[in-house]
């Protein structure tokens, strides 16, 4: 099939370009899509290009900016796929179908009935709850499309060392400031002295000197990165760590849980709650200090927490995997377009 598929953001280093959410949902299934035979072409904001990662086969980047004609010189496309569409949005090529991805459910996708060529999918197995209710017009137009992470689940990875900070979003609101600046100096830091043989990624670091912290950096021991990485480095990143000491949005809460890492998870912004909760280590708005200490100490200290906790995330992000996605879009395209003999 040809595929256009638009990713939000700048696609500086290609599909390995720092992203999250929509824009990291729509760079996976890219990559996903072509080594499944696809022939993609992606297009971002500014001057996409692969930068020093490797060409992806059959993967064509092109500027948001690109004439519909010259856009169009490469198809005719089958599928447009969308993750940053609003209502009311011109597609950017024509197609036979249209797919929106979303991350949730708005209320003029609720409430509105999308064209007869176009459906809507969502990344997440517990998308469904609102997704599937009642009152969305367009139940019978949406499917699940699994944000391909990895192919495979990796085992806990209780032994490691290391603390990836993240603190996405922290110049949103007050209490996520206040949240940033109390974890680090008053949670983190003593906790460094305690245990010496513990190293902190200070990722984002550049957002705690926007609201006047500068974090502490030990030598030969804590890294301190200004903003995003590339997706490939987060991975290799999260390899090597323990634990993700997030602010109240869990950045990269999906990867780290495939690749065997607990992440934070706050009441206000998380991702599965209700896990957390049943182990009681959901962080409540409003939460001190000391409970935040008393979290992070479940995950460092008790082995049989961690595992059980770790192996019911990755239960819930099954689906997730690249084979399953990849039977996901199979099982969507039979159905949009009547069966397979769309090839």
């Amino acid at each position: 099939m040809r595929i256009h598929i638009h990713c939000p953001g700048v696609l500086g280093d290609g599909l390995d370009s720092p992203s999250r959410g929509e824009g990291r949902w729509s760079q996976n299934l890219a990559r996903l899509l072509a080594g499944a035979g696809h022939y993609i072409v992606a297009t971002g904001t500014g001057t996409p290009g692969w930068g020093a990662q490797a060409q992806v086969d059959n993967v064509i980047l092109l500027p948001e900016t690109t004439t519909r004609k010259k856009l169009e010189s490469h198809g005719p496309f089958d599928l447009s796929l969308d993750s940053a569409w609003w209502k009311d949005k011109p597609p950017m090529v024509t197609a036979k179908k249209y797919l929106v991805l979303k991350w949730s459910l708005e209320g003029y996708t609720r409430e509105e009935p999308l064209p007869e060529n176009m459906f809507l999918c969502y990344p997440l197995n517990i998308g469904s709850e609102q997704f599937f209710k009642d009152d969305c017009v367009n139940r019978d137009r949406t499917f699940f499309l699994p944000l391909p992470l990895g192919p495979m689940m990796c085992e806990p990875n209780f032994d490691k060392k290391g603390l990836l900070w993240t603190c996405k979003d922290i110049d949103r609101s007050q209490l996520y400031r206040e949240n940033a600046v109390m974890v680090a100096k008053e949670v983190l830091y003593p906790l460094l002295d305690k245990e010496e043989d513990l190293c902190v990624i200070w990722l984002m670091s550049a957002a705690l000197k926007k609201v006047g912290f500068d974090t502490r950096v030990r030598a030969g021991k804590d890294v301190a990165v200004d903003n995003l990485v590339l997706y490939h480095e987060i991975k290799r990143i999260l390899r090597e760590s323990k634990l993700v000491v997030s602010i109240n949005i869990p950045g990269s809460f999906l990867d780290a849980a495939v690749l065997g890492v607990p992440t934070l998870e706050w009441e206000e912004g998380g991702f599965l709650n209700a896990i957390a909760r049943k182990y009681g280590a959901l962080i409540e708005r409003g939460a001190t200090a000391q409970r935040v200490s008393e979290v992070i100490d479940k995950y460092l200290y008790d082995r049989e927490f961690f595992y059980n906790y770790v192996k019911d995330v990755q239960h819930e992000l099954r689906f997730n995997l690249d084979a399953s996605a990849l039977q996901h879009f199979d099982a969507l395209v039979e159905k949009v377009f009547g069966g397979p003999s769309h090839e």
